[in-house]
């Protein structure tokens, strides 16, 4: 379907060239999901022992949690 666009549009010449460039999301209502998503990702001050109480995804959308994480993980 894309392909018949690009034909139709651009012309199907040798010419054309299409640049993809890692966009994984599949519609803009999956990226405005994962916006939100990732709004709702609180903070959490943790230690080595702590036990984590939310979901793996949730404290990893948040990139505070994120970095807290690998600096403790660079101690081992």
């Amino acid at each position: 379907m894309y392909c018949a666009y690009i034909r139709k549009h651009y012309g199907s010449s040798e010419s054309v060239s299409v640049v993809f460039d890692g966009y994984n999301n599949t519609s803009i209502k999956d990226a405005e999901r994962s916006r939100r998503y990732t709004k709702m990702a609180p903070d959490i001050m943790f230690q080595e022992n702590t036990p984590l109480t939310t979901t793996k995804d949730l404290f990893l959308a948040n990139s505070k949690n994120k970095t807290q994480f690998i600096e403790l993980l660079q101690d081992y």
